[in-house]
Parts: structure tokens; C-alpha cells; sequence
């Protein structure tokens, strides 16, 4: 009945509670539209009589108007400090209390919150003030009303005091009925259970109890004398189970007595088992830093299981020094996972000997997950280690040997090669003489079987560099489609000589420019297809390219496969392939010669740039060589001018000349010394710098073609060499070679005493024209006259040549229409770079200069393509104090370029 009572009265307070918000609610919503206009017009006595009309509300404890500045422009009502939205106003109560009254008036319309605060409630709430404008709507103030709750509390008080007195007298009628029904109906049948328990028990029977009444208490008693059957059934049913159980205790025990034996029985087994395979167990009590060890292991460890007392430290005592700290590193990662962990130390036993265990060690867990232990197995293998020492021992020995002997074929090939290079070159000197026709054959045959014995000095000196591990891949960007023209210029003629057809194919896929080494890319590729050539006498010889989609060590994994229509290779005799100085058949080095070589550099090569090379064959069917090679993604790098435009020749026919080629790499010279050869050169190559001072002190040569990067001695020491020898060969014009690209090599390479410069990989036809223009300049010079071959190509703003071979390229109208094109493009893209530089947008500025840098070369205009190359690189690394005036200059430069294509070709540049 009381908490009927209490329901109701708070079903009460809430009506008179939800009654209050939308009274607070109407207030200030027609507060807010009646005040928005006065003060917009700031009028406040307005203000002022609004708020003195909403004061006589009896509800109402507290109303006030705040300006837009959170200044109070009238506050009608109790004694409280009362401020706008942000402000940290407060609100007093008569006993002295405070209450935030940012916190009772934080929510806007409809949400007013009702704060309690001594003996006054109040609720409270805020609105901001708006004034609907032509625009928008501004705000203009901020309201703030707050009525208070006394009355209805006051009612609420009364009206809880009279139910719960009413409430409590009811209570008392309903316990004292209730007192006297239960001693009639529930006191007596409650004994009489109680009887009957109790006399059951004493006589260990069930004694059920009399009681003819139906209503609950009837009900209870008959279910208990139902429980009191089952009892008694279940006593019965539990003796009997004990009986059996009893029974059963006896036949297990027997079978424990019999596992207990066989345990034994396992444990000796196990003892011995580990004494013959040197092993014991162990584990290791963290919590008393007890170690339990097996016989086994304490028979390892040279102490005696009854007197060494096995602890941490005393175990850790007898490890080498050298291994304790290996030791204690894996006893801690044992602790701290759940992995095994194994190691591997030395210990000193007790008589001084020296023995080598290998343990395994796993921590053991409570039920908490706390390490309580470590349990282990540790090994004697000290047989094993002496084995492995000296297997060690004897593989260092025959590396070593491996080694000596690599390097004494390399010095031997090097030795041989000095004084051979010396030959050819004479043998080319006596070619340039005038000779009968018999002494040009034998001198021509001297100067082949020369070449073939340089070949196989070369083969060898690679192997050697194999297998010594001095062989360094070359990386840089290149063209996969460019290396492959060569191969087919290079090998074509000798497969059509044969009858052949030599074909390429390649995949849609695959890209146009990779990065890798191309030299020893081309090296393997020229091996194989010269192989397949060499082998087949009729049908030809397929090379493909395909793209995989594997790839492990870079970007894009290539596969290329060589297949021709040859004598194919017998099953037996797969074994001998890729073996050094092996080949198929005996018979074929006398037939096809060779030296057996070419597979097996090949394949290091090949495992060298981490591919794969294998082969599938039948004798009589052809034979398919494949390999793989993983190649990154070009590198973009920077290109000097050089590389982008070679140096023009002068015009009119390429002369021909003596040339000596250095170049470390054996494809590199093999195809720069086919092109030279068939341009009507005389060219004599070396392997090194130091090969090439040795031959340019012995014969005249007219111009030196050399690698910057070679063994021994690289190209710029060796220039440094040949510029300190005496007469006219410290004259000789020499042309770098280098895989660089980037700016400021070119300065290196005249600063140390070269002419010029050639980035790999070489043109045929940027190579033939440096030649002819340094041939050319080297006759000049021998006439008395010194000449600097720009000086012929350049004038002050095009290079002549350049528009030249453009029109001879494409035609004289077709050129004249891509200058018209190209200067509109110029002009704006030089409006674009000032309005850059004006902004300092060094992203546009740089992309501005890459673009005119491009275009620039393609007509000529190498001055400014360098300009905007230096730009360029001004903006990528930040050179602010160089931007400005290498704008400015482009500026001047790009009107002069224009101007001096617009007349060249006879077009106004718009």
C-alpha cells in the first residue's frame, strides 16, 4: 500500500515537474521575440518594463537581459550574481551555499535543468536574443529566466507525511492478522515435521507425518514426506555404491602397483637412453633457485649427484667465460616467452676438461601464468664441434687454395694480356702499311688467332673475378629494347652468313627502361645467342622476352629465353653444362672451338644479379636456354646535357683513325670494338688503366676511348699517367666513359685531364661521331693548330649540327612546323616560370624548368636546355639565393633562343 501511495506522488511531481519546463519554455520563447527588436534599437527602457511585466508571474524567482558584450542590462529578481553563456556566474542561496550557474543554465530551450541548492530549487534556462536581419540573423543578447519550486515542494512534503502515516497503520492491522494465522496454520504442522525428522533419524527409517489439511501447509508436508522416501531410497541406493566403490579401490590399486612397475621399468629405460645418447634433464626451481639433474647430466658435468648441491650459480660457474653471458641470455628469453629456446656453450668439469652441450630450455607456468619453472634437456656434443672445427678448417683451406688460384689465373690473364695488346697493335700498325696480298692474309690471320687467344684470356680473367668475388654490378638505367638492337646488329650478319634466322620477340608488358647492369646483361645474352648460332647448322635462333609475375630482389622480374633449332644436347650429358672448361662433347671444341667457359660465367653472372638460369634440350631437337633476372624500376635520375645531346660531329664524312678502348667490361668492348671496326677504325682495346698507359706509351694512337671506372688503375688515374708522357702522346685526346649521369661529372672528367664524354649505354652513332670529331680535332692539332671540337659545333645559342640532323630526320617543312610549335610553347611556358619565380613556387618553378629543359635539346638549344637544368636543380635542392637571377637569365636567354629559331628557319616567333 505505501509504495501504491509513493508511485502516485511521484507520478504527481513529475506531471508538476513536465508542467514547469513548458511553463519556463513559453516564457522564454515569447521573452525573446518580445525583446528582440528593443534591443536591437538598444532601447532598454523597453527592456526594462518587459522584464517588470514577466516578474509579476509568481513562479518566476529571477529574470535578466545580458548585451552581446555579456553586460547586464537589467536583472529583476533574488539576490544572485547571474552572468550569460561563458561566464563563470554564480548563483547564491540564503544559507550561504553556491551553486555554478553556468551549470544549471547550460542548455538552450526545452532542456532546462532543475538545480538544488539548500533549501532553494529553482530551474533555469538561457536563450540567445536573435534579430532577423535582411542578411541573417544577429545576435543581439542573451535571456535568462528561472522560476523556482518551493511551492510545489512544500506540497509534495505534506502530502508524504499524511501517507505514510496512513500507510504505517495499515501496516500494523495486516502483521497483527498475520500473527495470529500463522500460530493456527504453520506453527503446529511445523513441529510435527520437526518430530518426524528427528525420530527418523534415531530410528534410520522414514516416519511420515500425519496431517489431513489441503491448503499450503498440507501441500508442505505431504512433499516432504515424499523427500523423506527419497532419502531413505537414496541411503540404500549410497550403500550400495560404497560397497562397489570399495571394490573398485581394490582393482585400482592393483593396476597403479602394476603402472608404478612399469613406470620404473620406463625411467631406467629412459637413464638409459640418455646415457647413451649423452643427454640429461633438468629443471630449475625458481622459486628456491633448487636445480633437479638427472644422473646423465651430472655424469656430463663431472659431479656427483649425492654432494654437488645444484643451484644457478654453481651451474653458471662452470661455463666458459666466453659463454656465460650467451648463457644468461637464453635462460632470460626462456623466462619471458613460451617458446623452447636453444644454446649452445662450453663448460669446464671439475678434472679440467673441456666439454661443448647443447641445450633446450622452456619455462613451466602456474595456473596464473607466473614462470615457476624451467625445465630442459642439455646434450654433449663435443664429438660434433671438434668435426664441424675441423670441416671449417678444411673448407678455409680450400678456399684459400680456391683463391690462390683464382688469383694467380687472373694475374697470369692480366700478364698475358699486356704484352698480347701489344701484339694486336702492332699487327694492326703493320695492316696500315702497304702489304702484298699474301702477307695481308697471314698478318690478318696473326691478328684473328690473336683476337681469339685475347678472348679466351678474357674468359678466364672473368672466371677468375668470379670466383674471387671482385666482380661489381654496374646500376643504371637502360633499354631493354636499345641492348637488344645491339645484339642483333652485332650477331646478325654472322647468323645470316650461316644461313640462320636470328629473331626477337617481346611481350606487351614488358617495360621499355629498367635499372640493372646492362653490361653484364648483354654479356650473358651475347653468350647464349652466340652459342645457339654456333650450334645450329640449319633453321635459326629465337630470343624472347617475357615479363613474370614473380618478383623477389626488385620491381619487375624479366625472363629470357634463347631457343634455336640446333644439335640439341643428349640427357647424359645435362651434368657437364655450366661446368668450367667443359663442353657437351670433345669432339665439339676441336669442331665449333671454345673453350667451354661462355655457361659457366653465365651462370655466376646470372646468380651474381640473384636469377636463375636452366636450360630444357634434347639431342637432335634444339635446345631452350632461360634465365630471370629481377631489375628495379628506373631511377629518373638527373641526365647532364651531355648525355641528353652528345656532342655533334663536324660535319661532313667521319674520318677513320687508330683508337684505343679501355673498358673493364668484355661486352662493352666487344660491341664498341664491332662498331668502331665497321666504321673503318683501327681499334685496339684493354682492359684496364693500367693496360692502357702501357699502350699508348708503345704505339700512336690518335684518340683513347676510356672507362672511367676499371681495376688496377680507373680512367682518371691512368689519364693522370698518359698526360705526364713524354712527346705528343700526352696530347692525345681522350673521351670518357662512364655509367654516371649526373650533373658535375663532366666537370670531373676535364678536370682531370679528359676532352670529353660519353655516358653508357654508348650509341653507335654517339660513339662514331665523338670519334670522328676527335679525330678530326687530333689532325688539327697535329697541323699546328689547337682545336676544341664546341668550337666547330656551337655557336653563341644553337648548335647548328643539331637543327641539321633535325631537318635531314624529318624534312625541312615538318621541321619548320615543330619550331612554329615549339616557340609558342616557349613563350608561354617562359610567362609561366616569371609568374612562378614572382611567387616563389619552386614546385612550378622546377617543373617548368624540366619541361623547357626537354624541348630545348630537340632544337638545338643547348644553352638554354643547360640553364634549365642548372634551375632545375636549384629548386630541388633548395638554392633560393641562385633562383631569382637563373630566372631572369632564361628570361633574356629564352628571347634570344626564340629569336634565333625564327630566323633560322624563317618564322616570326610569336
Amino acid at each position: 500500500m505505501t509504495v501504491l501511495f509513493l508511485f502516485y506522488e511521484v507520478q504527481s511531481y513529475r506531471a508538476a515537474h513536465v508542467e514547469l519546463h513548458r511553463k519556463i519554455g513559453a516564457i522564454v520563447a515569447t521573452g525573446r521575440a518580445i525583446l528582440a527588436e528593443p534591443m536591437w534599437n538598444l532601447d532598454y527602457e523597453r527592456v526594462k518594463l518587459v522584464l517588470s511585466m514577466m516578474e509579476r508571474d509568481p513562479d518566476i524567482a529571477r529574470v535578466a537581459v545580458y548585451g552581446f558584450d555579456g553586460e547586464p542590462v537589467h536583472v529583476i529578481g533574488e539576490e544572485q550574481s547571474v552572468g550569460p553563456a561563458g561566464h563563470q556566474a554564480k548563483m547564491s542561496t540564503t544559507d550561504g551555499s553556491q551553486l555554478t550557474f553556468a551549470r544549471a543554465a547550460r542548455e538552450l530551450l526545452g532542456d532546462a535543468s532543475l538545480s538544488r541548492a539548500g533549501m532553494h530549487d529553482h530551474l533555469a534556462t538561457r536563450v540567445d536574443i536573435l534579430f532577423e536581419t535582411d542578411a541573417d540573423q544577429q545576435k543581439v543578447g542573451e535571456l535568462v529566466v528561472m522560476l523556482t519550486v518551493d511551492n510545489l515542494l512544500s506540497t509534495m512534503k505534506t502530502r508524504l507525511l499524511w501517507d505514510g502515516v496512513l500507510a504505517t497503520a495499515l501496516v500494523v492491522a495486516v502483521l497483527g492478522a498475520a500473527i495470529i494465522a500463522y500460530r493456527r496454520s504453520v506453527e503446529i504442522p511445523l513441529k510435527r515435521m520437526l518430530d518426524s525428522i528427528e525420530k527418523a533419524r534415531e530410528e534410520n527409517a522414514s516416519i511420515p507425518v500425519r496431517w489431513e489439511s489441503r491448503d499450503e501447509i498440507g501441500e508442505l508436508i505431504a512433499a516432504f514426506n515424499v523427500l523423506q522416501a527419497r532419502v531413505a531410497a537414496h541411503q540404500a541406493a549410497l550403500t550400495q555404491s560404497r560397497d562397489k566403490l570399495e571394490e573398485d579401490v581394490r582393482i585400482r590399486t592393483a593396476d597403479l602397483q602394476a603402472l608404478n612397475d612399469a613406470l620404473r621399468d620406463g625411467s631406467q629405460s629412459l637413464a638409459k637412453a640418455e646415457e647413451v645418447a649423452h643427454i640429461g634433464h633438468w629443471r630449475w626451481h625458481l622459486s628456491d633457485d633448487h636445480v633437479d639433474m638427472s644422473d646423465t647430466l651430472c655424469r656430463l658435468y663431472g659431479v656427483d649427484p649425492e654432494s654437488f648441491e645444484a643451484t644457478s650459480k654453481s651451474l653458471q660457474a662452470t661455463y666458459h667465460p666466453d659463454d656465460a653471458q650467451t648463457v644468461q641470455a637464453a635462460i632470460d628469453k626462456s623466462i619471458s616467452r613460451d617458446q623452447s629456446v636453444e644454446f649452445e656453450a662450453r663448460i669446464i668439469r671439475p678434472d679440467g676438461q673441456e666439454r661443448w652441450l647443447m641445450s633446450l630450455s622452456q619455462s613451466e607456468r602456474d595456473d596464473t601464468g607466473q614462470v615457476v619453472s624451467l625445465f630442459g634437456v642439455s646434450q654433449d656434443i663435443t664429438e660434433r664441434k671438434i668435426s664441424e672445427t675441423l670441416l671449417s678448417s678444411a673448407k678455409d683451406a680450400a678456399e684459400s687454395a680456391n683463391r690462390a688460384k683464382s688469383e694467380f689465373l687472373a694475374m697470369m690473364s692480366h700478364e698475358i694480356r699486356t704484352p698480347m695488346n701489344g701484339v694486336l697493335g702492332l699487327i694492326g700498325l703493320l695492316l696500315d702499311t702497304s702489304l702484298d696480298s699474301e702477307q695481308r692474309r697471314f698478318t690478318e690471320m696473326a691478328r684473328e688467332s690473336g683476337e681469339q687467344l685475347l678472348e679466351i684470356l678474357n674468359e678466364i680473367l672473368d672466371l677468375s673475378k668470379l670466383e674471387a668475388g671482385k666482380i661489381e654490378l654496374e646500376r643504371t638505367d637502360f633499354s631493354v629494347a636499345d641492348l637488344m638492337a645491339g645484339i642483333l646488329e652485332l650477331l646478325g650478319p654472322t647468323a645470316r652468313k650461316q644461313g640462320l634466322w636470328l629473331r626477337y620477340e617481346s611481350a606487351e608488358d614488358v617495360p621499355d627502361r629498367v635499372h640493372g647492369d646492362p653490361g653484364r646483361l648483354r654479356q650473358v645474352l651475347l653468350n647464349l645467342v652466340s652459342n645457339a648460332i654456333k650450334f645450329t647448322e640449319q633453321g635459326g635462333v629465337d630470343i624472347s622476352i617475357a615479363k613474370s609475375s614473380e618478383v623477389v630482389t626488385g620491381d619487375v622480374r624479366l625472363l629470357f629465353e634463347v631457343t634455336d633449332t640446333g644439335i640439341g644436347i643428349p640427357e647424359a650429358k645435362y651434368a657437364r653444362l655450366f661446368q668450367p672448361f667443359s663442353q657437351v662433347e670433345a669432339s665439339h671444341a676441336s669442331r665449333y672451338g671454345g673453350t667451354g667457359l661462355g655457361l659457366s660465367i653465365s651462370k655466376k653472372l646470372i646468380e651474381l644479379m640473384n636469377g636463375k638460369i636452366g636450360f630444357h634440350s634434347r639431342s637432335g631437337g634444339g635446345s631452350t636456354f632461360w634465365f630471370h633476372v629481377d631489375f628495379s624500376k628506373p631511377k629518373d635520375a638527373q641526365l647532364t646535357v651531355e648525355e641528353q645531346t652528345p656532342l655533334a660531329p663536324v660535319a661532313g664524312s667521319r674520318g677513320t683513325g687508330r683508337i684505343l678502348l679501355a673498358e673493364d667490361s668484355t661486352t662493352n668492348a666487344m660491341i664498341a670494338v664491332t662498331m668502331l671496326r665497321k666504321a673503318g677504325h683501327s681499334v685496339d682495346a684493354v682492359s684496364d688503366g693500367l693496360e692502357a698507359v702501357e699502350a699508348a706509351r708503345m704505339l700512336p694512337y690518335d684518340v683513347i676511348l676510356m672507362d672511367v671506372s676499371m681495376p688496377e688503375l680507373d680512367g682518371f688515374q691512368a689519364t693522370a699517367r698518359i698526360r705526364s708522357l713524354p712527346g705528343k702522346t700526352a696530347n692525345i685526346p681522350i673521351i670518357a666513359i662512364t655509367a654516371n649521369a649526373m650533373h658535375g661529372d663532366r666537370e670531373r672528367c676535364l678536370a682531370a685531364g679528359m676532352n670529353d664524354y660519353i655516358s653508357k649505354p654508348i650509341g653507335k652513332d654517339e660513339l662514331l661521331d665523338k670519334a670522328a670529331t676527335w679525330l678530326e680535332a687530333s689532325v688539327e692539332s697535329s697541323r699546328g693548330r689547337s682545336t676544341h671540337p664546341s668550337d666547330a659545333v656551337f655557336d653563341d645559342i644553337l648548335e647548328v649540327a643539331a637543327l641539321q640532323a633535325l631537318i635531314a630526320d624529318t624534312g625541312k617543312e615538318t621541321a619548320t612546323r615543330a619550331v612554329s610549335i615549339f616557340l609558342v610553347e616557349l613563350r608561354e611556358r617562359l610567362g609561366r616560370l616569371s609568374a612562378a619565380g614572382t611567387q616563389l613556387n619552386y614546385e612550378l618553378l622546377e617543373k617548368e624548368a624540366h619541361a623547357i629543359k626537354g624541348s630545348s635539346s630537340t632544337f638545338g638549344a643547348h644553352k638554354l636546355e643547360r640553364m634549365a637544368v642548372e634551375l632545375e636543380e636549384a629548386c630541388r635542392s633548395g638554392g633560393s639565393d641562385k633562383i631569382g637571377s637563373l630566372v631572369s637569365d632564361i628570361q633574356d636567354l629564352g628571347v634570344d633562343t626564340m629569336a634565333a629559331l625564327g630566323d633560322h628557319f624563317g618564322i616570326g616567333a610569336r
